[in-house]
């Protein structure tokens, strides 16, 4: 348990990572639709539960996420579905 926790690592404390989707005050930004962050901050968001990108794709990119959903790679075992729909994803890999 000690290595798994290890591993598992989160730099920022519980209850401040859902902050990038609900920021206190008036942020003009989100009633735009959209929201803008770093990688990092988005990554440690995503490790508080499992990540649901949407299925997205354009060109090389769509088959990229078709072969980490495949069989070898099988996204599904860590919590990752691809979901149809942008109200059901969390995040769109663009």
């Amino acid at each position: 348990m000690g290595v798994i926790s290890s591993l598992m690592h989160n730099p920022e404390p519980l209850g401040t990572v859902d902050d990038i989707l609900r920021p206190a005050g008036d942020n003009p930004v989100l009633e735009r639709g959209f929201v803008t962050t770093s990688a990092d901050t988005l990554i440690n968001w995503a490790r508080t539960g499992s990540m649901w990108p949407m299925t997205f794709g354009l060109a090389c990119c769509a088959v990229e996420m078709m072969h980490a959903g495949a069989a070898r790679l099988d996204l599904d075992r860590y919590g990752i579905v691809f979901r149809p729909s942008p109200r059901q994803s969390d995040v769109m890999i663009v």
